[in-house]
């Protein structure tokens, strides 16, 4: 079977990769920058289930602990030889990065089967309703405009791609 690159494929994909490379730093920005708790007591303030909260709490504490065994089984790994610099073939780095993607979703699961049975043997979903320890904050005017703008914004794209066209295409 013959296949064929054609200039709107690679429009497509030079598209679909500035979106993509765009919308990773924000949401590493907001990972980074939003206290978990926080951020379940303010779900849990829009009437939002307490297990979907608890367990936006927990994903965003779990991303932390994710990146630093990364960087602890990565340099692990470097120091028994493998190699994933640039100085190695794509073939080698690709089978290189899977002998350090192997003991981290490994780990990441025995880390999520813990998690889980703590929750089950603390009776955690026994009760109908929970109350999460909530972070009350003031907030300014100006956080109320910026909130605002945001809003305003996020709705103008989700509505200019959800209705109208998903890029631009000169073709």
């Amino acid at each position: 079977m013959r296949y064929s690159i054609s200039l709107e494929t690679l429009w497509y994909l030079l598209i679909v990769g500035l979106k993509y490379l765009t919308i990773f730093p924000i949401a590493l920005v907001f990972v980074s920058t939003t206290n978990p708790s926080e951020f379940a007591s303010s779900l849990n303030k829009l009437k939002i289930n307490f297990k979907i909260c608890y367990s936006v709490s927990l994903m965003l504490r779990y991303f932390p602990g994710v990146i630093q065994d990364y960087t602890n089984i990565s340099n692990s790994q470097q120091t028994r030889g493998i190699d994933i610099s640039k100085n190695a073939s794509i073939k080698e780095r690709i089978t290189n990065i899977t002998h350090i993607l192997s003991p981290l979703i490994l780990s990441s699961l025995d880390r999520i089967d813990t998690i889980t049975n703590a929750m089950i043997l603390s009776g955690f979903c026994k009760e109908d309703r929970r109350v999460l320890v909530l972070r009350e904050k003031t907030y300014s005017t100006r956080f109320y405009s910026i909130t605002f703008i945001s809003s305003l914004l996020i709705t103008s794209l989700i509505s200019r791609f959800y209705f109208g066209v998903f890029f631009y295409y000169p073709f």
